[in-house]
């Protein structure tokens, strides 16, 4: 089964990225995360990093929209599928 990168555009909320995680690492079983911190002032950041173990994040410091978000994400990517969620 090929790779999937999954790209998640993230504006705060550590319970709803957690639980985005964690359903992300129950279900998909060849993966890697791109996560955008879209200008996080939370601890979405070590949250992130606890819940999964294969993930690249990146972040801003100022709130972009979501379609260049996307955008900066796909470029970051190297495999084949991408699935974008939007938390």
């Amino acid at each position: 089964m090929e790779k999937v990168d999954i790209l998640i555009v993230h504006l705060g909320g550590e319970d709803i990225l957690e639980n985005c995680l964690n359903s992300i690492r129950e279900s998909v079983k060849n993966y890697e995360v791109y996560l955008l911190l879209n200008n996080c002032r939370d601890k979405s950041e070590k949250i992130a990093k606890k819940t999964i173990n294969n993930i690249k994040i990146f972040k801003t410091n100022k709130t972009i929209g979501f379609a260049e978000s996307c955008n900066f994400l796909a470029k970051k990517s190297k495999s084949k599928y991408l699935l974008f969620l939007n938390d």
